[in-house]
């Protein structure tokens, strides 16, 4: 009827109108909007993303990874037995991945055989478990994981130096991304014997973000670069996604610029060559307080006129107060109570 009544009526005579939306759009996914952000920085920062099967193959897997229950100390997720096809295609890819590890050194295999000596490169995946509930019924979570893999220099013509060692490339990308994505404390604790297995002893550390460990980067043990016939240096790392994108977004903090004048002191320890130089720092800024700007090594000795296992770390450090310039007789207090408090803790001594 209403058909009927407009069509003699003339549909030129009734009035337009828009329908009114009650709903408001649906609020994105959190977890989706982190990966994208962490996507676009990372791609942003010249690493290239790879994207990989969540299928490997058991015995690699199981070959590089080694003991599992070593990567708990970094505070991953582990499992030995891995979750297995049912009906696989082939052993290469027999079982689910339970970190992005075996796929990214894989990549950097088959970049190495061919030709390609240097890359960045990075994945957004899962490390696939299984469990059992109280009533005997198996379940498979999934941990979200972000990986990496740098491999080789870049080498020009204008730059013939030795470079620094791949790992800290590696751990400066990270900490660029973690001051992007808004976190504020973190630090670096190198493993003591109880790091992943495939990972340099003496060149590897866990991540601690917040207090909580979430991840580690690492060189690749020489054994398996060796046994991969990988020419190039190779640094790996692995982190817990959730603990990146599961948190609520960080506003950015300003401060005013501090118009009082900096002023440094240099100070050179002997101290053991496997004592690590970021403990040394933390407990200069626990000695110096807030008026302790900055603290940086610009110099490290070893050799001649030092004993053996020992080497010569020099610090610069930047006192600066907001609200007057400081006098010698302060700082001079400050460099004495930063150099008893090293010494009484890690019972080194001035150069």
């Amino acid at each position: 009827i209403v058909e009927e009544f407009a069509r003699l009526h003339g549909y030129q005579h009734i009035p337009e109108t828009i329908p009114a939306l009650s709903s408001a759009p649906a609020v994105h996914e959190t977890a989706f909007t982190g990966e994208s952000r962490i996507r676009r920085l990372l791609q942003g920062a010249g690493l290239l993303q790879a994207i990989n099967y969540a299928f490997v193959s058991k015995s690699f897997q199981e070959t590089l990874l080694g003991d599992v229950k070593r990567l708990t100390a970094s505070g991953l997720r582990a499992q030995a037995e891995a979750v297995a096809l049912m009906n696989p295609l082939n052993e290469e890819i027999g079982v689910m991945r339970t970190s992005l590890m075996p796929g990214l050194v894989k990549n950097v295999v088959y970049n190495s055989r061919h030709g390609n000596q240097f890359g960045r490169l990075f994945e957004l995946g899962f490390g696939h478990f299984s469990e059992s509930g109280a009533d005997g019924k198996k379940s498979y979570p999934q941990e979200g994981r972000l990986g990496f893999a740098f491999w080789g220099n870049e080498e020009n013509l204008w730059n013939k130096s030795a470079p620094a060692p791949l790992i800290f490339a590696l751990k400066g990308s990270i900490e660029t991304l973690l001051r992007e994505l808004g976190f504020k404390k973190w630090k670096w604790i190198t493993f003591k014997g109880d790091g992943p297995e495939f990972l340099h002893p003496g060149q590897s550390a866990a991540l601690q973000v917040e207090g909580k460990n979430i991840g580690f980067i690492g060189t690749l043990h020489p054994s398996i670069t060796t046994d991969q016939k990988i020419r190039e240096s190779v640094a790996v790392g692995e982190l817990a996604l959730d603990k990146l994108v599961g948190v609520k977004e960080r506003g950015v903090s300003y401060s005013p610029l501090i118009r009082m004048s900096a002023v440094d002191r240099d100070l050179a320890f002997v101290m053991p060559r496997d004592l690590a130089v970021g403990e040394v720092e933390g407990e200069m800024r626990k000695a110096a307080g807030e008026l302790l700007r900055d603290v940086r090594v610009f110099d490290v000795f070893e050799g001649k006129g030092l004993e053996e296992g020992k080497r010569s770390v020099a610090f610069r450090l930047v006192f600066q107060s907001k609200e007057a310039t400081l006098e010698d007789a302060q700082i001079n207090e400050l460099r004495d109570k930063v150099v008893k408090s090293v010494g009484d803790k890690f019972g080194i001594s001035l150069r």
